[in-house]
């Protein structure tokens, strides 16, 4: 099984040029980027069906829950009109459709199907499609490996490994950005709204909110897939922004987080603090909460608080994460404001950290 399941990512890996020494032109470049902020459009996939019609169809109609997503419209009417062959119409424009079939013989099956719906034809520029065809990770290409928030926009990068099946891959890899993007940003994500949210939809996601610091109430907001690529590895890595998060990007070195290199590169936060953390065993939030942890060590140890490792609690509270060090029977409280989280191509986790006074 394991053989079938490499084939499957070596294909993918080949046809789409993604570090692999064959490029194909006719590629088209939507898969590569399904999502703008400003361009209502979205992606789906399918596996091949009993008929060929059938897998093109499965594949337009998550494309199109995605574009519904996208538009807060309901769209199970229109859903139904693919099926029939009729023309599908969503604010009182035609929806327009476009459609691919990866063929190639290392696929499972032999093939993979994939759709484009949007109010308009994918159109230039595409900003990431040439790093994508041919991704350097160790020099931050695509951008947005480094530099999440270069939208403009709240951000994360998912990466699914190998899996049995390319759309578990796509689910837990977007599930992957999600989970970074609650620990980053001060989101408190209801875990059921996630899965219920990406059972079906491929481009898009509309996530329910328990907690949302930078308004200061409960909303549902959108996950947008941005970009994605797969590497010589047969890593699956996806980009997804949230387009209600107005984020600008602080200053960067080299496509990197300023304040890895110069603590004191963000003048209004004064000295950041920066943690570090190898993988865990037990998955990338205990890798993230590690890290900012370490940096809050560090901050405290600045401020002349002894330290006992065993008796540190740290936890998020309104985006501001708060770390307590007991030691004989006393308390100390230090308070950091997250400033950023770069993930290294190599799996070390860096979280930067700024000291909050009150």
């Amino acid at each position: 099984m394991r053989k079938v399941i490499l084939l499957l990512l070596v294909g993918l890996t080949t046809l789409y040029g993604c570090g692999g020494k064959k490029k194909v032109a006719t590629t088209p470049p939507w898969f590569f980027e399904p999502g703008r902020p400003n361009f209502p459009g979205s992606v789906g996939f399918s596996n091949p069906c009993i008929k060929e019609k059938q897998a093109y169809n499965i594949a337009k109609e998550r494309a199109l829950q995605s574009l519904c997503t996208l538009l807060n419209t309901n769209c199970k009417n229109e859903i139904k009109k693919i099926k029939k062959g009729k023309p599908v119409y969503l604010n009182n424009k035609k929806v327009t459709f476009q459609t691919y079939k990866f063929k190639d013989q290392r696929f499972v099956a032999g093939e993979i199907y994939a759709a484009f719906a949007g109010l308009k034809k994918p159109e230039p520029p595409f900003k990431y499609y040439k790093d994508c065809l041919n991704p350097d990770i160790e020099h931050c290409k695509p951008a947005w490996l480094c530099n999440y928030e270069i939208e403009g926009y709240a951000g994360a990068v998912g990466i699914s490994n190998i899996n049995s099946h390319f759309f578990n891959e796509y689910i837990y890899a977007v599930k992957d950005a999600v989970e970074k993007l609650s620990l980053m940003y001060g989101i408190n994500v209801n875990g059921t709204e996630i899965r219920k949210s990406i059972k079906t939809p491929l481009g898009s996601y509309k996530i329910t909110v328990k907690d949302f610091s930078f308004h200061g109430k409960s909303y549902p907001i959108h996950i947008l897939v941005r970009s994605l690529f797969v590497d010589k590895e047969g890593r699956l890595f996806i980009y997804v922004i949230a387009p209600e998060i107005k984020k600008k990007p602080y200053p960067s070195v080299n496509g990197k987080p300023c304040w890895l290199t110069n603590p004191f590169c963000i003048k209004n936060k004064g000295y950041i603090y920066v943690g570090v953390a190898k993988p865990n065993l037990f998955g990338i939030k205990a890798q993230i909460k590690k890290a900012i942890e370490n940096a809050l060590i560090q901050m405290a140890k600045s401020n002349g608080v002894r330290i006992d490792t065993e008796s540190i609690s740290v936890k998020l509270n309104n985006s501001r994460w708060i770390s307590a060090f007991t030691r004989e029977n006393t308390r100390e409280i230090v308070k950091g404001e997250l400033i950023g989280i770069y993930f290294s191509p190599k799996g070390t986790v860096f979280a930067g950290v700024a000291e909050i006074k009150n």
